[in-house]
């Protein structure tokens, strides 16, 4: 009886140890791939700055009131 719930407790651990490897390997390519992705991001915040009126986000209500006193000037 004792070595049946050994056999059990150890299956468990291998089990554990699997879904945590899988864990970690997932979580590894999700850090990679946003990795490839931070160039274009940083280039595409740095676009919608550059378009926005006194360099006001493009969204919101403060950057339609930054848009309105950037064109009465």
């Amino acid at each position: 009886m004792l070595r049946l719930l050994h056999i059990v407790v150890l299956a468990g651990l291998v089990l554990a140890a699997a879904d945590v490897y899988k864990i970690k390997y997932e979580s590894t390519l999700q850090a990679k791939r946003s990795q490839s992705c931070a160039p274009s991001c940083a280039a595409s915040r740095t676009r919608s700055r550059t378009c926005a009126p006194n360099g006001a986000s493009s969204t919101g209500p403060t950057a339609s009131r930054n848009w309105r006193a950037a064109i009465s000037r």
